[in-house]
């Protein structure tokens, strides 16, 4: 059975917001896109967009209130059919923050990015993401994506602390393009997600080093049941267009089966795992490490 799906764009709004440092506290107008003096402590971007949407596919799971659930040609919460028309509209904001303290002169970066978003008209007066704009809206409805605090201790080293991008690649991720990611290395392969933990590195011309250390899973806090991973990614330029790395990923998982994403999963052996796109482990009930 043939899938399709239209959607229309209404429109895409990025926004460059910036302080003035001038004395007068009188808006004065901007006669550039962004203002001729901007205050370099503190950034902000927001990603903006809107879309109609009419499909031939809706979620059929009702415990989740229309979210679809699951990956892309694989286990899902989601039926297709020809008896019906899906009609929505969704709108989406991500700010993104940078917070750069004069009185640290450069050595210290605070870095948080957040989400925003619902499907109009759903849900009100409650907790949880992707709601809110039902009648009188007023939901708690913001998820975080990162905040962390990187500091520049010496020349060529930087070293990233809290919720952060964890990518497959040495490339610091807050000074490369994404192109960069995308066209080297694992292309992420991998990863390509969110996690916590302290990541160091060292950027030269010639060579590239990450160390890294995540707690996936705290699980108990009194009880050793944590899912700890490590990580050592290094690349080193050859000649102008050739490079060579290298990298050492280890998990030491003491979870016997606990975490997991959300209320889907339970670990590596839940039979829910193919829903958040992993591979179902066949351990069974038994604890393992």
């Amino acid at each position: 059975m043939a899938k399709w799906k239209w959607s229309m764009w209404i429109f895409m709004l990025p926004l460059w917001l910036a302080a003035q440092e001038s004395g007068d506290t009188g808006f004065k107008g901007f006669d550039k896109a962004v203002p001729a003096k901007a205050n370099k402590q503190f950034q902000a971007f927001v990603y903006f967009y809107q879309q109609n949407v009419a499909m031939n596919m809706a979620p059929e799971n009702d415990f989740l209130k229309g979210q679809i659930v699951g990956r892309l040609f694989g286990s899902n919460t989601t039926t297709t059919s020809n008896d019906f028309t899906a009609l929505y509209a969704e709108q989406r904001a991500i700010p993104f923050f940078v917070y750069s303290p004069a009185i640290f002169d450069g050595k210290a970066t605070l870095r948080a990015s957040f989400e925003i978003d619902w499907t109009w008209g759903d849900v009100a007066y409650g907790t949880g993401g992707n709601f809110g704009s039902a009648i009188s809206a007023d939901q708690v409805n913001l998820q975080t994506q990162n905040l962390a605090v990187e500091f520049i201790p010496a020349k060529y080293w930087t070293i990233n602390v809290g919720l952060q991008r964890m990518y497959d690649t040495p490339h610091d991720l807050y000074r490369t393009f994404f192109e960069k990611f995308t066209t080297t290395g694992y292309r992420l392969a991998y990863f390509g997600t969110d996690g916590v933990g302290i990541s160091v590195r060292r950027q030269t011309d010639k060579q590239k080093i990450k160390a890294g250390f995540y707690k996936l899973y705290e699980n108990n806090v009194e009880l050793n049941d944590d899912v700890t991973l490590f990580e050592l990614n290094s690349q080193y330029n050859v000649a102008p267009k050739w490079n060579v790395g290298a990298s050492v990923y280890w998990v030491k998982d003491n979870s016997s089966g606990k975490g997991g994403v959300s209320i889907l999963g339970q670990g590596y052996a839940s039979p829910l795992t193919s829903y958040n796109g992993t591979f179902r482990f066949p351990i069974g009930a038994d604890p393992y490490q």
